[in-house]
């Protein structure tokens, strides 16, 4: 995990003050500018690692003013941590970028709209839960049915929602509970913690089920803490580690906490896993209670595919596939789930147990656009970059496009919509459990 180690020099929150001898780690070579989705679409040096991390020197050193301007620049990135895997001097880029987004809403203030986003994730299950209950029920005014699809598009102008701006429909009902929900397994041999992430539990709900469904179908019990949180991905990447660290103790507790204690943890999106794994260590680094707990509970967390590879196994999954997938199948590599957590052959493993034929797209870890809200916030970017990621999976002739992050689910199957591609986006825990003919 490339990304785990560069971040581990220093701590989350210190300030620009910290970043010194990070900064130096850059040779200037500008290797960053030939992997950089944002630099290859805007060609210009204030939007490549390199030249943003003169910025921020420059910013830290007092030689440029805090401006409105500077953060533009800086929130001009994915956090995809595709300059990171190609740096051979090992800058940890996403580390720096965070930290001056930081410190540029410390001088500046923070947008509203971000402001109101964090405040809401990090007030806890309750709040969020109405968010989404509120929203689910006024999709139906605001929005009008895509033909054929699950989507919807906006009736009339609204605030950061592009005409053509694909929007997933919202569950009525989440997926968890607020009590702890227990699903055991006949002869059950292991039992799993379901960290299932915001857009698995108020959108992909089905995905949801599916992870259920599988992992007791191969002996292993369920459990799915009620009081688990967002996992703190849209704050940290805006500089928020106040709301950032408060949701990761949340997170911490309820993996923690009666008998999901000690359990292995299992995650179905890309950037929750991530979270787990190599972030909340950061950001508890001086909490002497809960960066113990991050540290144990960062070594019993696996991404759903990794789980279902390493610890499972495929010998003892094959024997339950009833039936393959017809047609050609491609994977896209989210940035988190290849970059951060450095998988890639576990999914393509369960794809190939389970369709006929398996067709690489070109470039398959390429971001696709999305950057949590990156898609939103920056749209004209995001979707120059999604067009290519669409170009590669129409390309390799696949009827069925697989990954393992909710968010890029979102965003590829709204790139086919606009080209009118019957083309199918969707998790690759949801094509197992139909190759097992649980769905």
């Amino acid at each position: 995990m490339p990304h785990e180690n560069s971040v581990k020099e220093s701590g989350q929150g210190q300030g620009l003050a910290g970043l010194g001898a990070l900064l130096l780690k850059c040779t200037k070579c500008g290797e960053c500018r030939s992997v950089c989705p944002v630099f290859n679409e805007l060609g210009e040096e204030k939007y490549v690692a390199r030249g943003k991390l003169a910025l921020v020197d420059a910013l830290g050193a007092g030689e440029l003013p805090p401006t409105d301007a500077l953060r533009e620049a800086l929130e001009q990135c994915l956090l995809c941590l595709s300059c990171e895997a190609r740096c051979g001097s090992g800058v940890p880029v996403s580390r720096i970028i965070t930290e001056a987004r930081a410190e540029l809403a410390r001088d500046l203030g923070r947008p509203l709209p971000k402001r109101m986003l964090y405040r809401l994730l990090a007030s806890g299950r309750g709040m969020v839960n109405l968010a989404f209950r509120t929203g689910s029920l006024l999709q139906p005014f605001l929005f009008r049915r895509i033909p054929g699809t699950s989507g919807l598009k906006r009736r009339f102008p609204l605030p950061l929602v592009d005409r053509d701006l694909h929007v997933p429909r919202l569950a009525l009902r989440p997926f968890r509970s607020r009590e702890e929900r227990f699903f055991p397994a006949p002869d059950s041999r292991d039992t799993v913690v379901f960290f299932t992430g915001c857009l698995t539990n108020f959108i992909h709900t089905q995905t949801a089920g599916s992870v259920v469904k599988v992992l007791n179908s191969l002996g292993i019990s369920v459990i799915v803490p009620g009081d688990q949180a967002c996992c703190g991905a849209p704050a940290h990447a805006g500089g928020d580690f106040g709301a950032a660290g408060n949701l990761a103790r949340m997170n911490l507790k309820a993996l923690n906490r009666g008998r999901a204690e000690g359990k292995k943890v299992v995650v179905p999106c890309a950037s929750g896993g991530y979270m787990l794994k190599s972030v909340y260590s950061l950001l508890m680094q001086d909490d002497p209670v809960y960066g113990e707990m991050a540290a144990d509970t960062a070594q019993r967390t696996f991404d759903i595919s990794e789980y279902l590879v390493n610890h499972v196994g495929l010998g003892n999954i094959s024997p339950h596939v009833k039936s393959h997938l017809s047609g050609p199948v491609t994977c896209h590599d989210p940035c988190h789930l290849n970059r951060g957590q450095g998988i890639r052959e576990e999914p393509r493993a369960l794809l190939k147990i389970v369709c006929d034929e398996f067709a690489e797209m070109e470039d398959p870890g390429t971001c696709c656009g999305s950057g949590g809200i990156y898609g939103i916030t920056h749209r004209d970017t995001s979707k120059r970059i999604l067009e290519k990621k669409i170009r590669s999976i129409l390309d390799s002739g696949a009827g069925i496009v697989s990954t393992g992050c909710p968010g890029c689910i979102i965003q590829i199957t709204g790139g086919l919509l606009q080209r009118g591609s019957m083309v199918e986006a969707t998790h690759t825990i949801q094509l197992l459990a139909r190759a097992m003919g649980l769905v």
